[in-house]
């Protein structure tokens, strides 16, 4: 008998991030806000390190910076599913789950932020009324 998945990502599942980096998810930390995610590469370039936030939704294209964040961008798993991804610079081991809930926060605030400055402004459509 199989176990059935609870998680759409979990340790030993592949990824691939935006700029085609393949590795192996070989540690995950679950956090209020989203999952801190260490993948091994196969190639033996390092680990590749960054935070799923759990409502933002993937982009197409990476975005830098983004937010105060390094990178904006995206991972692709073994199934298909493409997953939102931000990261620090720094690379692996500088960052906790700690740290980026708190960036992450800081985020939610900026973009909260940012939207209330976006509707205040006039737009063609709203002067056209």
């Amino acid at each position: 008998m199989t176990e059935e998945r609870t998680s759409i990502i979990d340790v030993g599942d592949e990824m691939q991030n935006d700029v085609k980096d393949a590795g192996v998810i070989i540690r995950l930390e679950r956090g209020r806000h989203g999952l801190l995610f260490i993948a091994e590469s196969p190639a033996g370039y390092g680990q590749i390190q960054g935070f799923l936030p759990y409502e933002l939704p993937p982009t197409q294209e990476r975005i830098k910076p983004w937010h105060g964040w390094s990178a904006r961008a995206h991972i692709t798993l073994a199934n298909g599913a493409k997953l939102a991804v931000v990261c620090f610079r720094g690379g692996v081991g500088n960052s906790t789950l700690a740290d980026y809930e708190a960036e992450w926060n800081r985020t939610i605030k900026a973009m909260k932020a940012e939207e209330g400055v976006m509707q205040s402004r006039p737009t063609n459509i709203r002067m056209a009324g």
